[in-house]
């Protein structure tokens, strides 16, 4: 099975930008289109901003094609007394051809490996519609009720699309309460 590629989240080019749209459709049921998609990953690409800075997108190509792809990002999120560096895990998905194969394990792995490394965050966080997946990775569900503080138009409302939110690893010791995402969902 192949190692996963790691590019920068400002390396990425138009094209690769589009075969990961490509695979996202195929693997997410979404109406954002393939050029939606790609627009939202090249403005990623150029902005400048901690979230860029530090953007990671993990990629195994089978040929001329992408058939498993992640992609991370650091983002402080606010507690009721700290401020939580986390990783940001998103976009985690396999060609649906290709399912069974471990892809998504050995990509989504690979991607939360930057938790074991210096001058990275302790914890990753993240949504999710198959928790059992990420609880065989040593990932677990957290309770919280989240807010972003940073949306004028309802700062109080989930900005969640998933109901479950995971950190990994499991045993990091996360606050209970209400935290501010500190921006939007990814």
């Amino acid at each position: 099975m192949n190692n996963p590629d790691i590019y920068l989240e400002t390396e990425v080019t138009p094209e690769l930008a589009k075969l990961i749209a490509i695979l996202a459709c195929r693997s997410f049921t979404s109406q954002t289109t393939v050029d939606e998609r790609v627009a939202t990953i090249l403005t990623a690409a150029q902005n400048d901003t901690p979230e860029t800075i530090t953007g990671r997108r993990f990629v195994i190509w089978e040929g001329d094609s992408i058939v498993a792809h992640a992609r991370t990002f650091v983002r402080v999120v606010n507690a009721a007394d700290a401020k939580i560096p986390v990783l940001a895990l998103a976009t985690v998905c396999s060609d649906p051809g290709q399912r069974g194969k471990g892809l998504g394990a050995l990509i989504t792995r690979k991607a939360l490996e930057l938790v074991q490394q210096v001058g990275w965050p302790d914890v990753s966080l993240f949504q999710t519609t198959v928790p059992g997946f990420y609880e065989k990775l040593n990932c677990r569900i957290v309770g919280n009720r989240f807010v972003n503080r940073l949306n004028i138009e309802n700062a109080e409302a989930n900005p969640w699309r998933n109901d479950t939110v995971m950190v990994y690893p499991a045993e990091f010791s996360w606050p209970d309460g209400l935290i501010d995402l500190n921006g939007p969902d990814y």
